[in-house]
């Protein structure tokens, strides 16, 4: 029973504790969401790879056996070439077992629609890996923001902590005098009335303090009981404009998708 305490209680401090921002980000990469994203943006490379593949040669290999009851030709012949074979004293093409064996390879030479498909296809594998990029940056940008106002809460909280301290000793002295007769007991009113609403105030900030923490591991799936230190500046490369990148990469894969469909058309 001992040892199983000791493990829970292990488990918990690992848990409960993230040494910097970095495990944080970390752990949101190993989550399914995050996983999610990297197969989707991996799918669609795939498809794009499996549309370039139509451009290559294919060759098969054909076998057939047919047996009938009575003679018959195995290829169309004409009459002159019939005469022909006949009196040369050669076989005629007749027989009741006809066995074929060959191979047929198609090497495609145009097809217009492939190409339009290929860059649609192109077009989505690169919306798909931007998409992944750009989830991952909100994400890490949700824990950094998420942290920084949880440490900020923990700042108030203190502060409100030592105001309460300083209110609940007057509000004690106060009441000393109050008793004897040397003040007023309106004074006590409005003590209690202060310590009401520092009170509110900081269950208030308990509240906000758990729809943070609970944000933060539905992130990561880490339970922490306190903010993480942030350090490190790191800049995000890339163009201003990168959040539309996704939007304008289906926008682009749609024109080539019309591209195809005018593609058929052509000859192949």
């Amino acid at each position: 029973m001992r040892k199983r305490t000791a493990a829970l209680t292990l488990l918990a401090a690992v848990g409960l504790h993230a040494a910097t921002i970095g495990e944080l980000f970390e752990a949101l990469k190993e989550q399914p969401q995050t996983k999610l994203d990297a197969t989707q943006a991996e799918y669609a490379r795939l498809s794009a790879k499996r549309v370039t593949d139509r451009f290559y040669p294919t060759a098969s290999i054909f076998a057939t056996y047919e047996h009938y009851n009575s003679p018959t030709n195995l290829r169309p012949m004409s009459p002159v070439e019939s005469i022909s074979v006949s009196k040369k004293g050669e076989p005629l093409p007749f027989a009741t077992t006809i066995e074929r064996l060959g191979a047929k390879v198609t090497v495609p030479i145009f097809v217009k629609e492939l190409f339009s498909l290929s860059d649609k296809a192109e077009a989505l594998a690169k919306s798909a890996k931007a998409k992944k990029r750009l989830n991952l940056l909100q994400n890490e940008a949700l824990l950094a923001g998420s942290d920084a106002s949880w440490r900020y809460l923990e700042t108030v909280k203190k502060a409100l902590d030592a105001r309460l301290r300083s209110i609940r000793k007057t509000y004690d002295d106060t009441k000393i005098r109050v008793d004897s007769g040397r003040m007023p007991g309106v004074a006590l009113d409005k003590l209690e009335e202060s310590l009401n609403r520092l009170e509110t105030a900081r269950n208030d900030i308990e509240i906000k303090e758990a729809e943070i923490r609970s944000r933060m591991e539905a992130l990561t799936g880490m339970n922490l009981d306190e903010p993480v230190p942030l350090s490190g500046k790191k800049a995000v490369s890339g163009d201003k404009l990168f959040p539309l990148e996704p939007l304008k990469h289906v926008v682009e894969a749609k024109q080539h998708e019309i591209g195809a469909a005018y593609g058929r058309l052509y000859p192949k």
